[in-house]
């Protein structure tokens, strides 16, 4: 048996979204992917509810049963409160109970803008 020591981690990791979460999302799924890349024109909240607002007309985002999403920032312009409304509204206009919601936030690589990924899924129609 280990010793607990061994298990613990000495490094400082980040938890985030991952391969495996992307397979559980996908497994015995279809869907799509969307992304976004703010073009530093935009302040944060402005790309968010343009992203979000696009993203909610498309039917296959609406009829989604689960949703990956991750939202990377610029290490120079971190998301505000504002900015987290903005993504909860999205997800507040979703009229499924069932929806599931898996997200994270990661901050970018210097001098990239703020960027959206979202994978929507649904079971597979035979």
């Amino acid at each position: 048996m280990k010793e607990i020591a061994s298990l613990i981690l000495d490094e400082k990791a980040i938890i985030g979204l991952d391969i495996n979460d992307v397979k559980y999302v996908l497994e015995g799924k279809e869907g799509m992917m969307y992304e976004g890349l703010n073009d530093e024109d935009e302040d944060n909240t402005t790309f968010m509810r343009h992203f979000f607002t696009a993203l909610s007309q498309k039917e296959d985002v609406r009829t989604s049963s689960t949703l990956l999403v991750n939202i990377g920032m610029a290490a120079e312009s971190p998301l505000m409160m504002e900015d987290m409304n903005t993504f909860h509204e999205f997800f507040q206009s979703f009229d499924n109970e069932d929806l599931e919601i898996k997200w994270d936030i990661k901050t970018n690589a210097e001098g990239m803008g703020m960027t959206i990924l979202v994978i929507c899924a649904h079971p597979i129609t035979q």
